[in-house]
């Protein structure tokens, strides 16, 4: 992914005050998608459903972004907007671990 690059995770990290925690960064998609089925979120992942991915992502994604036009686009957004149009209709699914909760408590420990 693009956003998942040293030079996009810099540039994303130069425009936000929000601490970004990114505890599967090292790991490749099987992984992550091993970890999911684990934890009983997979099937809700891959329901086709916009997120904000498919939302607010451009066609073609920089994967080498300059943290100067970055900031200077940033300064642009309408950051209100965006929030409301992301809400909008929200769904909440509830998640309950088919697993054991000391396997999940462990698996999340595993992943901080």
């Amino acid at each position: 992914m693009a956003s998942q690059t040293i030079e996009s995770m810099q540039a994303i990290n130069a425009v936000t005050n929000t601490p970004v925690i990114r505890p599967v960064v090292t790991m490749d998609k099987l992984e992550i998608i091993d970890i999911a089925e684990k934890i009983d979120t997979f099937q809700i992942s891959i329901q086709p459903f916009e997120d904000c991915c498919t939302i607010f992502a451009p066609d073609r994604p920089k994967t080498n972004p300059k943290i100067k036009n970055t900031e200077q686009y940033e300064a642009r957004l309408d950051v209100e907007g965006l929030v409301e149009r992301a809400v909008a209709g929200i769904m909440i699914t509830e998640i309950r671990p088919q697993a054991e909760t000391d396997e999940v408590d462990e698996l999340i420990e595993d992943l901080l």
